[in-house]
């Protein structure tokens, strides 16, 4: 639904890219982007600047209600661990949802 604001509403536009830059930044630790493949403790994911990133959620929180599934749209705290290579160690819905939940993830 922000998405869809973001390219109806100008002034929304800005909150949406705003929040776009944030979670852009996975050298600070920051990445957000689409699911577009699922491990076992391994998802690949195409973060906002269609680049692929493999990451390892094993040791992650996964905070809301996700599955981790193909076309999610997430953002992450962690650490780059190598090329295009993240360690997440916080999984977060990209839109916010109702009430929190957090969770370690469960096989």
């Amino acid at each position: 639904m922000e998405r869809i604001f973001s390219e109806n509403v100008p002034v929304y536009k800005s909150f949406e890219e705003k929040k776009i830059s944030r979670w852009s930044r996975p050298e600070d630790g920051f990445l957000a982007g689409k699911v577009i493949e699922k491990g076992e403790d391994i998802i690949i994911i195409e973060d906002w600047d269609n680049k692929k990133w493999e990451v390892d959620f094993e040791n992650a929180v996964v905070r809301g209600k996700l599955l981790l599934e193909k076309n999610e749209e997430i953002k992450m705290i962690g650490k780059i661990s190598g090329d295009n290579i993240f360690i997440a160690t916080q999984i977060g819905p990209w839109e916010k949802q109702g009430k929190r939940q957090d969770m370690r993830y469960q096989k």
